[in-house]
């Protein structure tokens, strides 16, 4: 499984919760330089069928990013009080619309990008500068 891995001092998060028309919706607001906007980029472009990706933010985050078909689908958990874990299941052309956006600078919402399956209870907000 492809991985990155990235320190605290290397990654800035946001996180904030609202309850939205039927559930909970965290907000996960990325800051990237563009190294690692094109770091990231480039490890999303290679996902298969048949791997996902690894991606360590810090000793409390990490983020699965992986190819599905059908819908899109950003799903938040924390399965220990300590640790949080998102998996962002994309389709091929979400994936693609993703890799996009990071090269460029400036902010992209993902729900506002890509039509997110409704059982999705995360947002990721990639804030490049």
């Amino acid at each position: 499984m492809p991985q990155l891995s990235w320190k605290l001092s290397d990654t800035q998060l946001e996180m904030k919760s609202e309850t939205a028309v039927r559930m909970e919706v965290t907000t996960l607001r990325l800051h990237l330089d563009q190294p690692q906007a094109n770091e990231l980029a480039e490890a999303i472009s290679a996902l298969g069928p048949s791997n996902e990706l690894r991606h360590t933010l810090t000793a409390q985050w990490t983020l699965f990013w992986k190819l599905r078909e059908g819908e899109s689908r950003l799903l938040l958990a924390h399965p220990e009080s300590e640790h949080w874990v998102a998996t962002l299941a994309l389709t091929s052309a979400d994936r693609d619309v993703i890799a996009g956006k990071l090269s460029m600078t400036g902010e992209a919402k993902l729900s506002e990008v890509l039509a997110l399956g409704w059982q999705s209870n995360l947002d990721l907000v990639l804030a490049i500068r």
